[in-house]
């Protein structure tokens, strides 16, 4: 766009193609004169800024979902108090103002809510629903806190490619005749390569030095962006140790359970440690899950989860590569009443097979036992007889009744 306000044939098709129904036909110098001052425009209105507004010109060489900023009254005192520049100046060569500081995520979903609130009121209802998509995708990753100031910058250079990548749809689309562009937003999602490559190089990186979390330069980055620091829920992985370097070993990240994304399995979810993350399914780093594996894991995994993480969770004994069982016999008083009461008749019918056996040692001898005898006992004293030895050895007190015993001793 020039000073005279004239585009490019393609931009003008772009922007009548995604322009809301009550701007379409507008002139772009009447256009941009107003948005520049509408209340919907509640960011910094460079003319660089507004210019690649107009036909949405997202991208590497174009906007930054951060240059959205919210121009509130601190950052408007700022600017008046900076160098002046030509508001009016919508040349090409104007340069876009260069990010500074160190974004956080509470910068990036603060200026997705402004290209937002923009967006409802000059663009199309497909235009609104990308946009919103992208701040719904930016506000779920707050479940995954505390972000690196890397990698806030990496997802909202990920946002502003895919808006770039709308634009170009709407390019393609007016010389084709098609709608690819309303598929776009399916893209916002944590399957999507690009974001799974950026989020493994910045993943690898941190293995190697430390990566200080959002929290901690957050005055300093808002403050860059113009005024208040926005504010972010403190949590037990905000610390520096807790994010900068995963410490689980190679031979156990290669037998980890998986789930079928792809997605490893959080040992801290598992173990008596526990996750830093309050949610069910979702862990702090964007490549773990939180599941319980099927089956039992690997021996490696349990020494780590032992000797690093405190062991397995009380509940999760069941993963033991081993399972211990108990060999003891539990013995209940009716067993134990049952056994004795068995004993008792074996040994009744012991006592009794022997007084049979002596009667009838007596009557082959010939001899007249009294009728109190089969009732002695043999260790009374009076009867003795030694198990397994083929005789019988009388005492001198029934010698008197068996006098004519003795031929039938050994």
């Amino acid at each position: 766009m020039d000073r005279q306000h004239s585009f490019r044939p393609s931009s003008r098709d772009v922007h009548d193609l995604i322009c809301a129904e009550d701007h379409r036909g507008k002139s772009p110098a009447a256009y941009v004169e107003h948005f520049r001052v509408a209340r919907a425009t509640k960011f910094f209105p460079h003319p660089a800024i507004l210019s690649r507004l107009y036909d949405f010109l997202f991208g590497v060489c174009g906007l930054s979902v951060l240059h959205f900023r919210r121009f509130d009254l601190t950052a408007q005192q700022e600017q008046a108090n900076a160098n002046h520049f030509n508001a009016r100046n919508f040349s090409a060569s104007v340069e876009l103002p260069k990010l500074t500081g160190e974004p956080c995520l509470g910068d990036l979903k603060a200026a997705l809510g402004v290209l937002g609130t923009y967006c409802n009121e000059f663009f199309d209802g497909h235009t609104c629903r990308l946009v919103a998509e992208a701040k719904e995708f930016a506000e779920e990753r707050s479940d995954y806190e505390s972000w690196s100031h890397a990698e806030v910058s990496a997802l909202a250079f990920w946002c502003s490619n895919g808006l770039a990548a709308y634009r170009l749809a709407c390019e393609y689309d007016i010389d084709h005749q098609t709608s690819t562009h309303l598929r776009v937003q399916e893209r916002f999602t944590l399957h999507d390569r690009e974001l799974s490559g950026m989020l493994l190089q910045l993943s690898r990186q941190s293995w190697r030095g430390p990566i200080y979390t959002a929290q901690h330069a957050e005055p300093q980055s808002r403050a860059a962006f113009g005024g208040k620091p926005y504010s972010q829920p403190p949590t037990s992985s905000s610390t520096p140790t807790a994010t900068s370097k995963r410490t689980v070993p190679v031979e156990v990240g290669l037998v980890v359970p998986r789930e079928e994304d792809g997605k490893q399995s959080c040992l801290r979810f598992i173990s008596k440690k526990g996750c830093p993350s309050t949610s069910s399914t979702r862990c702090t780093h964007p490549f773990l899950a939180h599941f319980v594996p099927k089956e039992k894991i690997d021996p490696v995994i349990k020494k780590h989860v032992q000797d690093k993480l405190g062991g397995l969770r009380s509940d999760l004994f069941h993963l033991r590569s081993e399972v211990r069982r108990d060999t003891r016999v539990s013995l209940t008083l009716e067993t134990v009443v049952a056994i004795q009461g068995h004993l008792e008749e074996k040994l009744r019918c012991a006592e009794q097979s022997r007084q049979r056996s002596r009667r009838d040692a007596f009557a082959a001898a010939g001899v007249n036992l009294p009728t109190t005898l089969p009732s002695l006992a043999p260790q009374s004293g009076r009867i003795k007889q030694h198990l397994g030895v083929s005789s019988i050895i009388w005492t001198p007190t029934l010698s008197k009744f068996c006098p004519s015993l003795s031929a039938v001793l050994i």
